[in-house]
């Protein structure tokens, strides 16, 4: 997740970071999300109630900031390279990396007038408690971004519009019990649009999450 606004001078770093590691190998190994909240989105036509929700849950006490699987933190906006903090990201994944995910993702998707349904079907190749959450993003969101270098700075992609678990303490949405290895449950998730927002570039990121390897009785993602 990258916690950034249009106000903010130092995101367009990040932003550059984000452009040049998406050319690499690793544009495999990640999703990304945009959380365009707090006092540099103020008038950010990216900006969100959802944004605001799940930036909220993270520390965050300068911009622009990249948290990982719902916990992990790190400032990058010090860089003065893309390509230097793009090897910081790098690092960053390998360190979260698995070859092999935990759990298989199939969903279906359906827009009908301003609802949309999600429909999730999580096969577990590991016997654990699994949750699942939807997050609605648009692309292509244009507003002239602060310290802007590049044109591609004025366009938002990936910004969070809506989440299927807004009050879910910990970001993990909804639970899906204990799935046995090699055993498939499914969840029904729901979002709404809001007008204003173009339909053509929205698309829905689920993500499917399980207990924590620290047992401090949160949820880090396994598969998106």
């Amino acid at each position: 997740v990258d916690h950034t606004g249009t106000g903010c001078p130092n995101c367009p770093n990040m932003s550059s970071m984000l452009h040049e590691l998406a050319k690499t190998k690793y544009h495999l190994r990640y999703s990304e999300a945009a959380a365009h909240w707090g006092g540099y989105a103020t008038r950010d036509p990216a900006r969100s109630d959802a944004a605001a929700v799940v930036g909220g849950h993270f520390p965050v006490t300068g911009y622009p900031n990249l948290t990982y699987n719902f916990n992990h933190k790190e400032i990058t906006s010090g860089y003065p390279t893309a390509s230097t903090g793009v090897k910081m990201i790098q690092a960053e994944l390998d360190i979260l990396w698995k070859p092999a995910a935990d759990a298989g993702i199939k969903i279906n998707s359906a827009l009908n007038g301003d609802d949309i349904t999600v429909d999730v079907e999580v096969t577990s190749k590991v016997e654990q408690q699994y949750h699942v959450v939807a997050w609605l993003l648009e692309d292509n969101i244009y507003g002239k971004q602060s310290n802007g270098r590049e044109e591609y700075h004025n366009y938002h992609n990936n910004c969070i519009r809506a989440i299927s678990a807004g009050n879910s303490d910990d970001l993990s949405g909804d639970d899906m019990g204990v799935i046995a290895a090699d055993g498939v449950a499914s969840k029904q998730l729901k979002l709404k649009a809001e007008s204003g927002w173009d339909k053509s570039n929205l698309k829905v990121l689920v993500i499917v999450s399980a207990p924590s390897s620290a047992h401090d009785g949160k949820f880090e993602v396994v598969n998106t």
